[in-house]
């Protein structure tokens, strides 16, 4: 196993429920796609996979986090550097926030990564999708494109040849007719290597077209999660069914990265099922007793008992 996560929950500095006991496990060169609304724990489940809360954040987080063995959660600072460097490689949503403005691209790279994985830069760049690497090695982050920036990212990722990518939206920052060839550009390295993807979309056409396996969050909790192909075609949680129902309905088209399907989809729910309340399924039980995420089969997992009725 390359990734397992435990009871899983973060909280804020005000000590305000962000994500609520995640659990799931993760093979070795599998593709996982986080998916759910915007607000609805995506970036905070990603961010605390590394973790990459600083210290002086406040944020909280219990629960246990197995990467190769060891709990992220209780590693060093100097251990956790040395794994983000090397096996365990993040690619931030927002590429012009994730470089200094002053460095060239090549100096960067040099922060990044340990020198036993400066030799094939340059090959790295090219497996990006970047056809001249010496000219972006030499310019500084304003002279290039978001898309390019994002393409940099996925090259420093690649650059120590991780066993596991978690990647943010990594096609939020480009034009649509760009997110198809970033993806494949993402996906063609990974399976080049074997290195396992995690990435975050509220985009289930994205989804369903370049992942193994979908996370479904709502309100912070995991409330499905299964093959892909079995969560699209055949949604067991009231959620789920309700979100590709909507998805299903625009023909394809992708949903736009601010969409909300219920109103405020954060966590706070003090007790109960925290989608009773937009629920058809509904049942007294639901309001009073926050439900488990009951095993369907081997690979398939829903956190409502009524899924079936």
């Amino acid at each position: 196993m390359l990734l397992s996560v435990n009871e899983l929950s973060v909280f804020s500095s005000d000590d305000v429920l962000l994500l609520s006991r995640v659990s799931f496990d993760m093979e070795a060169r599998e593709i996982m796609a986080i998916v759910g609304e915007s607000g609805g724990g995506k970036t905070t489940l990603l961010r605390s996979l590394a973790p990459l809360y600083p210290p002086f954040s406040g944020v909280r987080i219990t629960g246990t986090v197995r990467f190769m063995d060891r709990n992220t959660l209780e590693m060093s600072e100097q251990d956790l550097t040395e794994m983000r460097k090397n096996s365990l490689r993040h690619i931030f949503q927002e590429p012009g926030r994730a470089f200094n403005p002053v460095m060239k691209i090549a100096s960067q790279f040099k922060n990044e990564i340990s020198s036993a994985n400066r030799n094939n830069l340059t090959q790295k760049l090219t497996d990006a999708g970047i056809d001249d690497p010496r000219r972006i090695l030499d310019s500084y982050p304003h002279q290039l494109s978001v898309g390019t920036l994002q393409r940099v990212m996925l090259a420093m990722a690649l650059i120590s040849s991780p066993k596991l990518i978690l990647a943010d939206e990594p096609t939020s920052a480009v034009d649509a007719d760009l997110r198809d060839r970033m993806m494949e550009t993402l996906l063609a390295a990974c399976r080049k290597h074997g290195i396992a993807l995690i990435f975050t979309t509220h985009d289930l056409q994205i989804a369903r077209k370049y992942s193994d396996r979908i996370v479904m969050l709502f309100k912070g909790q995991i409330v499905e999660e299964g093959p892909t192909s079995q969560i699209i075609d055949q949604p067991l949680h009231p959620y789920s069914q309700l979100l590709i129902d909507s998805f299903l309905r625009s023909d394809g088209i992708s949903l736009k990265r601010d969409f909300v399907l219920l109103d405020n989809p954060r966590v706070g729910v003090s007790k109960g099922c925290s989608f009773a309340f937009a629920c058809p399924k509904v049942q007294p039980s639901c309001t009073a007793t926050e439900p488990e995420l009951i095993p369907v089969d081997s690979r398939r997992s829903v956190r409502c008992p009524y899924w079936n009725s």
